[in-house]
């Protein structure tokens, strides 16, 4: 399956599914309750030794180097950022780290932006930390200069700055309606922010801030800008927030599996960049490396490795047949050579004895 016949213009109807998924049922009809995602889709009970399994140890460096980015970002969201003139060039040298690690390679960085927040009350600072360095990645894989990747990690470092001048209910309840009128107003604000901080700071840095929530149909805010009106690290920023908001766990709702999320982006093509949807999907691939999966067979497995030139066909080791029993020893399967299986559904994982 090639990207670019993810991308071709085509009627809403008739967008492909690329090849090797399970079709998805067809849409309500006109009128009826929009389908929300399943509380427990596909859920699974696993021990707490194959658990363990499952979780990968990330380097040494990569953890450190998250750390130090949640660190600053905390430092900057709780603190008084007008105490901070340098804002920009103090976080350039963390922006080198993460560029330097994903042109390395670094595929533990692009794991630890989808890993499960510790705590939901602190979510908005991992929800940086992730986007930045989906950004940054994004930015990596459509050419972006150097100088180019540190303007976008620093917006994107940046982007939900606006966020510590609104009040609105904790972050462990669901926003009323006036929340969401409230938070409407966090781009101009942290664009007003930060060039209170220092009125010479580059102006594709504030547009990006100012514009990472327009659409490309018009439909985004703060001022319904349209393709081609939109700043272009906005446009990847913007990306990298939606897919890193719904690959965690809200309050008011479940998190989406990697599937539904890449097929309601898809389904959504025409707000969003293509150059940035088709980067985004080549970065992190429908279904990422840790993503448990239920084949046709009805055997269950995790993901270890891409296949670059078949999105669709990962390479999984099973762990649990297609009995319902666990393997004693995973059995890899490189789904590009086996073209009669083909991935069911995402799964969610729980510990037998415990909640998910």
């Amino acid at each position: 399956m090639r990207l670019s016949k993810l991308f071709k213009r085509e009627p809403e109807e008739n967008l492909p599914i690329p090849k090797g998924i399970k079709p998805e049922p067809p849409a309500p009809a006109p009128g009826s309750a929009p389908v929300e995602p399943a509380k427990e889709p596909s859920s699974v009970k696993i021990s707490s030794a194959l658990s363990k399994e499952l979780e990968k140890i990330s380097e040494a460096s990569t953890s450190q180097l998250y750390a130090e980015l949640l660190a600053k970002v905390k430092h900057l969201y709780k603190d008084d950022v007008k105490k901070e003139p340098d804002l920009i060039q103090n976080i350039n040298p963390l922006m080198e780290k993460v560029i330097d690690a994903l042109r390395a390679g670094s595929t533990e960085m692009l794991q630890a932006c989808l890993k499960d927040y510790p705590s939901v009350d602190e979510f908005l600072y991992y929800h940086v930390v992730n986007v930045c360095i989906a950004s940054v990645a994004m930015g990596i894989n459509l050419g972006f200069e150097r100088h180019q990747l540190l303007e976008l990690g620093a917006a994107a470092f940046v982007h939900d700055i606006g966020t510590k001048t609104i009040e609105v209910g904790k972050p462990s309840e669901i926003f009323t309606a006036s929340d969401h009128e409230k938070m409407h107003r966090h781009p101009d604000e942290g664009a007003t922010i930060l060039s209170n901080i220092d009125p010479g700071l580059n102006q594709r840095i504030l547009d990006a801030v100012r514009q990472e929530h327009e659409r490309a149909d018009g439909s985004g805010y703060p001022q319904g800008l349209v393709s081609g009106e939109i700043n272009e690290y906005a446009t990847v920023i913007g990306l990298a927030d939606v897919y890193e908001a719904m690959m965690h766990q809200r309050p008011y709702r479940d998190k989406y599996t990697s599937l539904e999320t890449i097929r309601i982006i898809l389904k959504n093509k025409k707000i969003f960049s293509r150059h940035s949807t088709k980067a985004l999907i080549e970065i992190f691939g429908i279904f990422p490396v840790d993503t448990l999966v239920q084949l046709n067979t009805k055997e269950i497995g995790v993901v270890v490795k891409a296949n670059p030139e078949s999105i669709s066909r990962p390479i999984i080791d099973i762990l649990i047949d297609s009995y319902g029993k666990e393997l004693k020893q995973p059995k890899r399967v490189n789904m590009a050579e086996n073209p009669v299986i083909y991935i069911d559904t995402c799964v969610k994982t729980r510990l037998k004895g415990g909640s998910a």
